[in-house]
């Protein structure tokens, strides 16, 4: 378990993301926030309860799980900033867009 998701449990439907930066010998990294209408591969660090079903008076089951990779739009997500170089990304499940199959994850 990494140390954010010791420190903070999020509610309800929302994940803790670790936005994952890919960056190949030669090139430039491109800052997240100039990478317009593209996805972000994100790392889920912590899951919340899920969403809660009035009706029925119980949380609904979460799709995701830590560990999982994921492509978010990294405009809908609320940032968490740790400290001066750590950012994570807060959204709902619901928000996220594309789960990478666990074969491609390793």
């Amino acid at each position: 378990m990494s140390e954010i998701a010791k420190q903070f449990k999020p509610l309800y439907d929302n994940v803790i993301l670790e936005p994952i930066r890919e960056t190949r010998r030669g090139e430039i990294e491109i800052p997240i926030a100039a990478q317009q209408q593209t996805l972000t591969k994100a790392l889920v660090i912590a899951v919340g309860d899920g969403k809660y079903d009035v009706e029925n008076q119980r949380f609904l089951k979460m799709t995701l799980k830590p560990g999982d990779v994921v492509f978010i739009n990294s405009y809908l997500g609320m940032k968490l900033k740790i400290d001066a170089r750590t950012e994570y990304i807060v959204q709902k499940e619901e928000e996220i867009r594309v789960r990478m199959s666990a074969s491609e994850q390793n």
